[in-house]
């Protein structure tokens, strides 16, 4: 799978490409991408260090990256947001 940004907050989906990647958001959504849009991340945005959070958006301490949980992915879908 890829990682694809989906609007300006970012959110950001993994999907095989770009059309599931549109075609999830609107399932998710109700609303096409914005123009522009999803727009597959580069390998230095992939590989940005930022901080980890837990499932209740807590800081852990550590960081990560969009790599990370890409590779953790088991299905398209919503990867994280507004992460910038």
């Amino acid at each position: 799978m890829k990682a694809y940004e989906m609007d300006d907050e970012p959110t950001i989906y993994a999907a095989n490409d770009d059309v599931a990647a549109a075609m999830l958001y609107i399932l998710d959504c109700g609303e096409e991408p914005q123009e522009g849009y999803p727009r597959e991340l580069t390998d230095e945005e992939l590989d940005r260090q930022r901080p980890d959070y837990d499932e209740d958006e807590r800081p852990t301490g550590e960081m990560t990256n969009i790599r990370s949980w890409l590779d953790a992915a088991t299905e398209p879908g919503y990867l994280c947001g507004a992460i910038r």
